[in-house]
């Protein structure tokens, strides 16, 4: 999970870790909708989107003067659980 990236390298890897099935992740992105770098920020968000294979959710949203973004992985995980019997 991470929040608030502010280059490309921040961002590196990110989509190994979901593509290769073995990691979720997780990645945010909020600020002011009059911020000078809005754009550039959100272009990272979907330039890493395009690298993400079908498994994940996206949301954007505005409120007042704040925008948040989001990208993670949507899996089913399974878990296995150990039952004692007798």
């Amino acid at each position: 999970m991470t929040q608030n990236p502010y280059t490309i390298y921040d961002l590196e890897y990110w989509d190994k870790l979901h593509n290769r099935g073995i990691h979720n992740i997780i990645v945010g992105m909020y600020g002011n909708i009059y911020d000078k770098d809005k754009e550039e920020k959100l272009d990272l968000m979907r330039n890493l989107f395009q690298k993400l294979d079908e498994e994940v959710i996206t949301d954007y949203e505005i409120l007042s003067d704040e925008y948040f973004c989001v990208i993670g992985s949507k899996r089913n995980i399974k878990e296995k659980n150990l039952t004692l019997s007798r």
